[in-house]
C-alpha cells in the first residue's frame, strides 16, 4: 500500500487484504468492530452488511468504543501502549499513553 491512499479500504467477500476503492465512511446505521489478528478496526453497515476497514496498520486494535454524538473512535491499542482516537476517515492520534505493564 502506498502512504499517500486514502484510509479507508473495502474488505472483500474473500476476507483477505483490504482493496480500494471503498465508498465513503457511513454517518448512520453502522456498528463497528475490532479485529486484534487483522490488526483492523471495522465499520459495518447494518442495511446491507457491507464491511470497510477505517485504519491501517501499524496499529494493533484491542478494545474499541464510539462516542454515540461525535462518532469518534477509541481503542486501546498494544502497538504503542496508547488509547488512540480516530474519526471515521481514519484520522487517528494518540489519546491518552497507557502506563507501562497495562
Amino acid at each position: 500500500m502506498s502512504e499517500n491512499v486514502e484510509l479507508f479500504w473495502h474488505l472483500s467477500i474473500s476476507i483477505k487484504p483490504c482493496v480500494h476503492p471503498s465508498p465513503a465512511p457511513l454517518q448512520d446505521d453502522f456498528i463497528v468492530a475490532v479485529d486484534s489478528y487483522q490488526k483492523r478496526v471495522y465499520q459495518i453497515s447494518l442495511t446491507d452488511g457491507q464491511v470497510a476497514a477505517i485504519n491501517k496498520p501499524p496499529y494493533k486494535p484491542v478494545a474499541l468504543d464510539i462516542h454515540p454524538v461525535t462518532k469518534q473512535l477509541y481503542w486501546t491499542d498494544n502497538a504503542f501502549g496508547a488509547i488512540i482516537t480516530s474519526d471515521l476517515y481514519g484520522n487517528e492520534r494518540v489519546f491518552r499513553k497507557l502506563p507501562p505493564g497495562m
